[in-house]
Parts: structure tokens; sequence; C-alpha cells
């Protein structure tokens, strides 16, 4: 099952999952079935004005030791961090302050907002974000004329991308991992239904 309100994304993903549906999580009366063995919910909860409250609906479409997978934008990496020290807080077209989100989390913050939502916290991990901001310098040196799909897949396709994917990411993840709060793009959390 795929959830959003956006035709378009909806499109691309009815050719991948068995169904899609055209629906406001933020209303929190999703017409589901309440059996889901997992819930993603991947850069879904800083776009909306209630993130706890999404949390703890959708606890009731999940099996009984169903498992709820996030992913937030981490706003205490050293990027917002050096912004914020020079006076700082430009909201962009995406990244930590893309300008669709309405809610801001640390490690900290999205941990505790998992654990009042009534989850108990089984994993968190990162994605790093050492050498991810080379990557749109990257893009707009060689990809330039290209369409953000077309950019992302001949990034996703070249040489550079494939050697920083085997030799130097787990590198950088390992690093990102000793210091998430300062060094982590996102934060990860896989919880349990309590």
């Amino acid at each position: 099952y795929g959830l959003d309100t956006s035709k378009k994304e909806l499109s691309i993903a009815s050719k991948k999952l068995d169904c899609v549906k055209n629906a406001d999580i933020s209303s929190n009366k999703i017409d589901l079935p309440k059996d889901f063995d997992v819930v993603v919910l991947s850069d879904v909860l800083e776009h909306l004005k209630e993130p706890a409250s999404c949390l703890k609906a959708f606890k009731s479409y999940l099996k009984p030791n169903g498992k709820v997978i996030i992913s937030v934008p981490n706003v205490a990496c050293y990027n917002m961090r050096f912004s914020l020290l020079l006076g700082q807080f430009n909201y962009k077209k995406y990244g930590i302050l893309d300008d669709t989100h309405l809610r801001f989390f640390t490690f900290k913050t999205a941990k505790k907002m998992v654990e009042s939502a009534g989850y108990r916290i089984m994993k968190v991990d990162t994605t790093p974000y050492l050498i991810r901001p080379l990557f749109h310098i990257y893009k707009s040196l060689f990809f330039r004329n290209s369409g953000d799909n077309e950019v992302n897949a001949n990034v996703l396709n070249s040489k550079l991308f494939s050697t920083y994917k085997d030799y130097i990411f787990p590198l950088e993840n390992f690093i990102t991992k000793l210091w998430a709060g300062l060094l982590a793009y996102q934060a990860i959390i896989i919880a349990k239904k309590k």
C-alpha cells in the first residue's frame, strides 16, 4: 500500500505497489486494513502539523508485533549549526530546510516523539552527510540541462557514485555513527508497537 496526496506520485507508485490511495495521513482517518507488519513513514512526519498524532493513528493499522520505520531530517546537522551561527535559517526547495517542512527534529526529539506515540524503539540509524553535499555540486556541474529524475538516475549510474558507494560510503557511514547528532543528515528509527 502507498498513500499520498499527489496524483503524480501515486501514478509512479502504482507501477510498483499493489495498491495506492489518495489519502491525507494528517486526517488520521484512512480506510486501510488493520494487519500491516510494517508502516514506513519516510520523510513524511516533518511535513505534518501533528506528527505524533499521526504516529499514534498508524498503530491501529499494525499487527500486534508490527513495526514502524520513520526517517526525519536532523536539524542539528553540522551545516544547520553553522548556518545558525551565521544568523541564517533560509528555506530551500529540498533538504533539511525544505520549504514544505512544518516540524524540525533532532535525534533526541524524534526518539521522544516515537516513544510518546506508544512505540518501543528497537534501533536508531543514520544517513551520513559528510560527502553528500558534494553530489549537489557534481549534479550542477555535469547534469545541469537534465530534468530532476534524469539527473538523479545519471548520478546514481555514474562511475563516481559507484566508487563512492563501494569505497567511501562505508567509511562515511562509520564516522557518522560516532557523532550522529552532528554528522547525520537524517535520523532513521525502527520501533515496535507497545
